[in-house]
């Protein structure tokens, strides 16, 4: 129940993944290491003959630093020590501090001394022992003391892994949904009046991509999309989720982004551009540029799957803000015109005017003045061409007669000479003599392409 074991604003924790190291029992079929640590050589016969016939491999270690050489060499620990007090040199209440450095709380380890006096016990305890054994010691006990440890050692794990499977919900769900869930909800599906979506993708990633490593393109993705999570934290926006080289955000959704939710998005969309030119691309690869949609309307929202459980969103508002996205420009900001409408702080938009989106038809979307937007607007709004008035007025500006006015053409004269073997095809079987041919007012009269002309009325004369 005890989600808070991790917070996700203590950072402190390192990860318990450098804190949970694999035992012995982890890669051997579950068989149990006791390592003991004694320099006489009749204690550990003892220890030996008390574990092995009750399933358990001891591991024997003359000195400290013997047992630390064996631990250091391999790449999982013993399940527990036995770590005898008084040995000579380093004495065992050293070795413990030094394992303690390294294996905080994973690494179970039980002193063993002739003394059990207060002092004695409260110094191990100090050093960071689990346990204390006086000797002469009880059999029973010790299996009874080993087997506790065991124990304590598995629960404590299994709290290590359910604290970090929530701080992992914690990342991947709101944290309203994480109450609905704490709460014992087990169905979350929600109507929301409006909120706001942004998509974001890289443009020319396909190329880039076919053009690069895989190791060169996760690298770049992974800085790209921790800019983005920082700012995620920044304007308190939701990430939905990554898919290849997308970036989806919202807003509106909870308490928290209700307010203010389509200046959240656009303030986040205005940081993208920013944080982008930071990206470190592969060698030879252009600057970093994305695209951004942004739309606001009402969205159906819900916690989907079990096994990897996300919080999505549904509706023609996420098929919009898409839709922003992909018919924008290169490190430009595309609203819709809900958005823009939305938006309480003063922008300055230019006016795409009526375009055509798949799926919705003619709408009303915006540019924001930021970056390339004049480009863009120039690329969307291309001025009139003028090759159609200069055909009109000769290269001087001299008017000249278009077909329409010609009236009355003369009869169009052509020789064979036009009609030769490499200008016009089946020329070759006829005479190359030249005759004159008339041919009264056609279509023909409008071809200006010579060659092409006198091998149409080739054709025609053979006919």
């Amino acid at each position: 129940e005890d989600y808070d074991l991790l917070d996700d604003e203590e950072e402190g924790d390192d990860d318990l993944g450098q804190m949970l190291f694999r035992s012995h029992s982890d890669v051997h079929q579950g068989i149990v290491e006791v390592m003991s640590v004694d320099d006489d050589s009749v204690n550990q016969l003892i220890i030996e003959g008390l574990l092995v016939p009750h399933g358990y491999v001891v591991t024997p270690a003359l000195s400290g630093e013997e047992a630390m050489a064996v631990v250091e060499s391999r790449d999982y620990l013993p399940d527990v020590i036995l770590l005898d007090c008084q040995m000579p040199g380093r004495t065992g209440y050293d070795v413990c501090s030094d394992l303690r450095r390294t294996y905080p709380e994973t690494l179970p380890v039980i002193m063993i001394g002739a003394d059990a006096g207060e002092d004695n016990i409260l110094r191990g305890f100090e050093v960071g022992a689990n346990d204390y054994i006086k000797r002469p010691f009880n059999r029973a006990e010790v299996l009874a003391r080993i087997e506790t440890q065991l124990r304590l050692k598995t629960l404590w794990t299994s709290e290590v892994d359910h604290a970090r499977s929530a701080k992992l919900l914690n990342k991947m769900l709101p944290p309203h949904i994480m109450a609905q869930l704490k709460a014992g909800s087990n169905m979350i599906a929600e109507s929301h009046a409006e909120v706001t979506i942004l998509f974001s993708d890289i443009v020319g990633f396909t190329t880039l991509a076919a053009t690069h490593s895989t190791a060169e393109i996760i690298i770049m993705l992974n800085q790209m999309f921790t800019l983005f999570d920082a700012l995620v934290d920044k304007h308190g926006v939701y990430k939905v989720q990554t898919i290849g080289d997308a970036y989806m955000i919202a807003a509106g959704h909870d308490e928290v982004s209700r307010n203010l939710h389509c200046q959240r998005v656009y303030e986040f969309a205005v940081d993208m551009l920013e944080e982008v030119k930071k990206v470190k691309m592969p060698a030879g690869a252009s600057p970093l540029q994305v695209r951004i949609g942004i739309h606001s309307g009402p969205a159906y929202a819900g916690v989907v799957g079990v096994k990897c459980p996300r919080y999505c969103f549904f509706g023609d508002t996420v098929n919009t803000a898409s839709r922003m996205e992909s018919t924008g420009h290169p490190m430009c900001i595309h609203v819709s015109q809900q958005s823009r409408d939305s938006l309480e702080t003063a922008v300055e938009w230019a006016d795409c005017g009526l375009s055509e989106v798949k799926g919705k038809g003619k709408m009303q979307t915006f540019f924001a003045k930021l970056g390339p937007w004049e480009e863009a607007m120039r690329l969307r709004n291309p001025p009139p061409s003028t090759s159609s008035t200069a055909s009109e007025h000769g290269r001087l500006g001299t008017p000249v007669e278009t077909p329409k006015e010609r009236k009355n053409p003369p009869p169009l004269m052509a020789t064979l000479e036009n009609c030769s073997p490499e200008n016009s095809p089946g020329a070759a079987s006829h005479s190359p003599a030249t005759r004159a041919l008339s041919v009264a007012a056609s279509p023909l009269s409008l071809c200006e392409d010579n060659e092409m002309r006198g091998w149409m009325l080739q054709v025609l004369s053979d006919g």
